[in-house]
């Protein structure tokens, strides 16, 4: 089929020079029809990059990310919507293989893909992030894994995203949210039969704000708070967000076990080791350095600790708007 429009929507905070990079990206695409629409609360950016690609500025201060991402959809014409972040950076065949993946099937509704550490980030983040990557470190996450087949998901993230319209205006758009939209609103589209699929390339390289330990902690304390008031208020992603579901349940069980028989402790913790252990000689075979060894433990602890603390915290501390 001939190519539809496709509208590239981003959303920040404060539109300034930090998002030259991404705007220069997809300013060379080889798709010839697309526009740019930004979504900011603030616009410091005193010029846009010289482009023959219409390019949107919409600036509303104080909203949600869901509703930001509705005030683009809202201003935007295509009949393709993708969704890419502001430290995202993309080579010059994101819109046509996104687009060529969501046209594959007529079923298909939504279509994300590849989302890989930039390669600007400091040493520290190039090997969390790898670490990370592992599916069966992170739950088989689409956010971070790096599926190297086409499949089937619950869900993409909206860093790297690509939407029918039809599908979008049939649910409603996002949820006036600033957690979770981008599962929340899958689980939607799922719902009405379409398919979400993860295509390797698809492909962004992100900035992710992970830099040392403080962030690493910072960042999934955040991600699971996030997920924790997500599985409250939005009780129906919980087929697509079932990791965070047993982590919590798995608790529940074994604190009163481990106090009603204390073998349990010494049995989960020699079961933690091995796989701890094992998840380090998989990440040193895998990315053939040996600081992966000593690091792959530590990142584990403390992505699975500050997770689940934010988690718990996020169901605990959630209340009704």
């Amino acid at each position: 089929m001939r190519n539809e429009k496709i509208s590239v929507i981003i959303i920040t905070r404060e539109l300034n020079s930090k998002i030259n990079e991404t705007l220069t990206s997809i300013l060379n695409q080889n798709f010839e029809d697309y526009e740019i629409i930004l979504v900011c609360h603030k616009n410091s950016l005193k010029m846009l990059p010289p482009s023959k690609v219409p390019i949107k500025v919409i600036e509303q201060p104080n909203t949600s990310r869901g509703a930001a991402r509705n005030l683009g959809i809202l201003n935007s014409s295509g009949k393709v919507i993708a969704f890419i972040d502001d430290d995202c950076v993309v080579d010059e065949k994101w819109l046509q293989n996104g687009f060529k993946a969501l046209y594959e099937d007529y079923e298909i509704g939504v279509v994300g893909g590849t989302v890989k550490a930039h390669e600007s980030l400091p040493n520290f983040s190039q090997v969390a992030l790898n670490v990370i990557s592992i599916p069966f470190i992170n739950g088989w996450s689409v956010t971070f894994s790096s599926f190297s087949t086409k499949r089937k998901v619950s869900y993409v993230p909206t860093c790297n995203a690509f939407f029918k319209r039809k599908a979008l205006e049939k649910v409603g758009g996002f949820k006036d949210t600033n957690y979770c939209e981008d599962v929340e609103i899958c689980s939607r589209i799922r719902s009405l039969g379409y398919k979400i699929i993860y295509d390797p390339e698809v492909k962004v390289r992100h900035k992710w704000k992970i830099w040392n330990w403080n962030s690493l902690v910072r960042h999934f304390y955040n991600y699971g708070k996030g997920r924790g008031r997500a599985m409250i208020e939005y009780p129906h992603i919980g087929k697509v967000n079932f990791f965070p579901l047993i982590a919590f349940l798995s608790l529940l069980v074994f604190v009163p076990l481990i106090v009603i028989k204390p073998i349990v402790l010494l049995f989960i913790t020699s079961a933690l080791l091995a796989f701890v252990l094992a998840c380090s000689f998989y990440a040193y075979y895998k990315f053939k350095s040996v600081e992966y060894l000593p690091l792959t433990p530590l990142i584990m602890v403390s992505m699975y600790t500050s997770y689940t603390l934010g988690l718990y915290v996020g169901v605990i501390g959630w209340r009704k708007k």
